[in-house]
């Protein structure tokens, strides 16, 4: 069951877009066209550890992961598919899925550390739009 009020870490509402919510987890496209980066934020309150939630909940996000990233292999044709879960700085549970390639600023070390580089207005909801379809149509 889901947190009635849900509250998001503000800074990651400050830094991302919502794309699509699962029936956990809501989706965000990170701000930073660096990078094809998005998160799975489950939707409930108090939660800093993957262990945190019930086991039911652990296999739904698990679920929730393999579609999001069905859906940026498919977008971008990335070489591979970072997942991580950090919270070091933000501690709210939020699940980092970023598409890599060899071409990006970054290869082949983490993103984390470079500049970012935001998405202009047109970009962005161009780019959101495409992947609430793409989302859309990869769940059932």
């Amino acid at each position: 069951m889901l947190s009635s009020e849900f509250m998001l870490d503000s800074r990651l509402e400050n830094d991302s877009f919502e794309l699509f919510n699962f029936p956990l987890s809501q989706c965000r496209l990170i701000n930073n066209q660096n990078f094809l980066w998005v998160l799975l934020i489950p939707r409930k309150n108090n939660i800093s550890e993957l262990t945190q939630l019930s086991f039911e909940n652990q296999i739904q996000l698990l679920k929730e992961i393999n579609q999001a990233s069905q859906v940026l292999q498919s977008f971008s044709s990335c070489e591979k598919l970072n997942i991580a879960t950090l919270g070091n700085i933000v501690p709210q549970l939020h699940i980092h899925l970023i598409a890599r390639n060899s071409q990006d600023i970054a290869w082949p070390n983490p993103v984390w550390g470079h500049p970012s580089q935001p998405y202009s207005l047109e970009k962005s909801q161009n780019l959101i739009q495409l992947l609430k379809t793409k989302f859309s149509n990869q769940t059932t």
